[in-house]
């Protein structure tokens, strides 16, 4: 289920660094390391950990973030990289995540029929249609002669 969901992911990771004993930042720059440069979440925790370690408010960069998911992972994270106890918050986020990530591929999956037809309906109904009709239109033509 982690490599559906980057935020999820990135969760986990600082999860298993919490409980290793390292700290949150260890657990972020490990999911950072993890990733590829394309990956938006990535790029979005390295510029997370520049401002926080700049002093700025985060405020300057999850007003370019549509994901909710995201702005919250940064909203706490920013909260325990200040010293206040996130694990709780990290978990029930977690189950949030895993149960948006569900909803999200139940909704693909319902649509998923639909749009599997829409290749059978451009592609192989005008075949058909040309092996029913083919026939009876050679024949209309050959009549006209």
């Amino acid at each position: 289920m982690e490599r559906i969901n980057p935020v999820l992911e990135c969760i986990t990771e600082v999860q298993s660094s919490l409980m290793s004993g390292e700290s949150i930042k260890a657990g972020v720059v490990s999911f950072i390391k993890q990733g590829t440069s394309t990956s938006l979440l990535h790029r979005q925790c390295k510029s997370f950990l520049i401002i926080h370690e700049s002093g700025q408010e985060l405020s300057k960069l999850t007003t370019n973030i549509n994901s909710e998911l995201t702005i919250s992972l940064l909203h706490l994270l920013e909260r325990g990289l200040k010293g206040e106890p996130i694990a709780e918050y990290l978990e029930e986020l977690k189950q949030f995540t895993v149960e948006q990530s569900e909803k999200d591929i139940a909704n693909f999956l319902s649509l998923l029929p639909f749009k599997a037809m829409i290749p059978l309906f451009l592609f192989q109904l005008p075949a058909l249609l040309i092996i029913l009709f083919g026939p009876l239109i050679v024949n209309l033509q050959e009549s006209f002669k």
